[in-house]
């Protein structure tokens, strides 16, 4: 989902007011809740054995691959456990952590994603939980059709046959429950990446802050999901962590100065698809 610019860290529960009015008229979350980070967000970036590129963001955290237009992401799939939020009551504002799997976003101004939000309203103790999808530059959407339970393993899936041709689907592998939904009239992807993704959200009014998840936990060692953070590129699947410097580890910073990590994700696993990804400071 795309950047805003930061322009006032008060947050005003945005996405409770969305949720509200999805409920009762059935329509788009009239404000984006959650972000994609642009080009500009890659901060830095060195090589890290074996060949993975490892990159400091404002707002990811996790793994991806980069590609070009010349061999699209055809698939992308990602599965997490979905962790237990705390909220932090003595919070100044909002706070908001979303994971998910995607396409594009990475080096692209288009996304395709799908997957579950935790969402803490200022000056209370119990989180929210969420699933959604969203094929920006339309605006993100809230589905009721999934309740998200902490616990749950999720697995989300998208499909990019061409440019103009996009489906997403989440399945709470746990208990079975799923929604699919289709692309825009009009929407044209790049597929230049696939993502398994921690994200630091942003609204209205710049990115939220983040409550303690305690750490993420991805992949088939955790999830025992046997297609998964592996992304389909001319006709062949493979997982995440195998596409050399293609791959790009992610470490979240603090928005302000980036002197401050927020979100750092483990090393990938020897099956190149498992890792976990540990809360380090609320932010922004």
């Amino acid at each position: 989902m795309m950047s805003q610019m930061k322009t006032n860290k008060k947050m005003i529960g945005i996405l409770t007011i969305c949720v509200a009015i999805f409920l009762a008229v059935g329509t788009l979350v009239p404000s984006s809740f959650a972000t994609a980070s642009p080009k500009a967000s890659s901060l830095n970036s060195v090589l890290i054995s074996p060949a993975i590129t490892k990159h400091t963001y404002y707002n990811w955290a996790g793994y991806a691959v980069s590609t070009t237009t010349s061999a699209p992401v055809t698939e992308a799939q990602g599965s997490w456990i979905e962790p237990a939020v705390k909220c932090n009551s003595s919070a100044p504002e909002d706070q908001a952590v979303v994971f998910w799997v995607g396409i594009d976003g990475l080096t692209s101004g288009t996304v395709e994603q799908t997957g579950t939000l935790a969402y803490c309203v200022q000056g209370q103790t119990t989180p929210e939980y969420y699933a959604w999808y969203e094929f920006y530059p339309a605006q993100d959407i809230i589905t009721t059709s999934m309740k998200v339970t902490p616990g749950d393993v999720f697995h989300g899936t998208i499909i990019g046959s061409s440019d103009t041709s996009f489906k997403v689907t989440l399945v709470d592998v746990t208990t079975g429950a799923h929604f699919s939904k289709t692309q825009p009239s009009g929407f044209s992807g790049e597929r230049t990446s696939a993502e398994c993704i921690t994200e630091t959200p942003s609204g209205s009014y710049g990115f939220f802050l983040i409550p303690d998840f305690g750490t993420s936990k991805w992949g088939m060692d955790y999830t025992k999901v046997t297609t998964t953070c592996s992304a389909t590129i001319h006709g062949k699947t493979k997982p995440i962590g195998s596409y050399g410097s293609n791959t790009w580890e992610l470490t979240a910073c603090n928005y302000s100065s980036c002197t401050i990590t927020i979100m750092q994700p483990s090393k990938i696993s020897t099956d190149k698809t498992s890792f976990t990804l540990t809360w380090k400071n609320e932010g922004p």
